[in-house]
């Protein structure tokens, strides 16, 4: 019974992960990165995660206060980018759309209202 419940745990693994990747789009690198928006008091506060307005994005995903995001897709018109996902927040599950126009190569603008600023 061991051995089935340990290969149902490794197959349900193995699917999950081919799930993502075969979903997964890549964020372009223009906007990887950390970003503090202008209620964090400084990039430490981000690391530290002792503020709740920032966000990360890698490769693949996107983290922010108390959550993730898989991103699913990917557009970009002129210097704004459309991202797509599903999010872990909490604990429920949800769907991202989120617009980031680039103003420069230090500071963007998340759904046409909050400005956020690269951490180094």
């Amino acid at each position: 019974m061991k051995k089935i419940a340990h290969a149902l745990i490794a197959i349900t693994g193995v699917l999950t992960a081919s799930l993502t990747n075969a979903y997964a789009a890549d964020v372009d690198k223009a906007i990887q990165g950390t970003w503090k928006g202008r209620i964090a008091e400084n990039c430490q506060a981000v690391r530290d995660v002792t503020t709740e307005d920032f966000f990360i994005l890698h490769k693949k995903k996107m983290e922010r206060y108390e959550g993730s995001c898989a991103v699913t897709q990917t557009g970009k018109k002129n210097n704004e980018f459309i991202l797509k996902g599903i999010c872990e927040t909490e604990g429920e599950t949800n769907r991202l759309t989120m617009s980031i126009r680039v103003l420069d190569k230090n500071h963007v603008v998340v759904d046409g209202e909050h400005k956020y600023e690269r951490c180094r």
